[in-house]
């Protein structure tokens, strides 16, 4: 159980910090990571193996997702006139 309490510490911990630098599309991706993860942890000793592949499957897909996201939000393209400017 301490374990537990610690990755969901670190979890919010990584979004909070996310949440005060992050552009507004990142932030919801996020957002849908953020809501996977709730709901694997959510899954108690009681849930079926299928149950948490399942909910596992559905963290990754959501970081794919923002993993995609974020490089496309961070990916600079100069424009045509900045290609000329003097540092």
């Amino acid at each position: 159980m301490h374990r537990l309490a610690h990755a969901q510490g670190q979890v919010l911990h990584a979004y909070l910090d996310l949440h005060l630098v992050a552009n507004p599309v990142p932030l919801r991706a996020a957002d849908a990571v953020l809501e996977q993860v709730i709901e694997l942890f959510d899954h108690t000793s009681s849930s079926t193996a299928d149950e948490v592949m399942e909910a596992t499957n559905k963290v990754v897909e959501a970081q794919r997702e923002f993993t995609d996201v974020c490089r496309d939000d961070l990916w600079y393209l100069p424009q045509k006139w900045q290609m000329y400017r003097r540092g």
